[in-house]
């Protein structure tokens, strides 16, 4: 049987949700240090540009408690980007939305895509 070629994989997930999908910023922001000149501390601000497909959750899966009316789901293409977690927010346009939770299709340590729940 063939082997199966992954990476291929997270190529065509890629080339999927950059001709379906839109530009999209994977964004951490990390605390910085105080500076006692001027009484602040300077976030810092690390931002990756990305490419996902962000969609409503069909009704029978909002529970109201886990999945929210509001929440959306994005599909994020994983080549490139570190892998995203609840520090992260995501931006898209002018809007910020909380990563609440992250599913990842990882096969054989090779990341193809991540589904996120998010929420503003």
């Amino acid at each position: 049987m063939a082997e199966i070629d992954y990476a291929q994989k997270a190529r065509n997930a890629l080339r999927l949700i950059v001709k379906y999908g839109g530009p999209v910023t994977l964004r951490e922001v990390r605390a910085g240090e105080y500076d006692p000149d001027t009484g602040t501390v300077e976030d810092e601000v690390i931002d990756w540009p990305a490419m996902g497909v962000k969609t409503q959750y069909r009704q029978d899966v909002i529970d109201g408690t886990l999945i929210q009316r509001s929440d959306e789901e994005l599909y994020l293409a994983a080549p490139g980007l570190p892998r995203p977690n609840t520090i992260h927010k995501i931006v898209i346009g002018a809007a910020v939305y909380s990563v609440i939770s992250v599913q990842q299709l990882e096969p054989h340590d090779i990341p193809v895509l991540y589904v996120l729940q998010l929420r503003r």
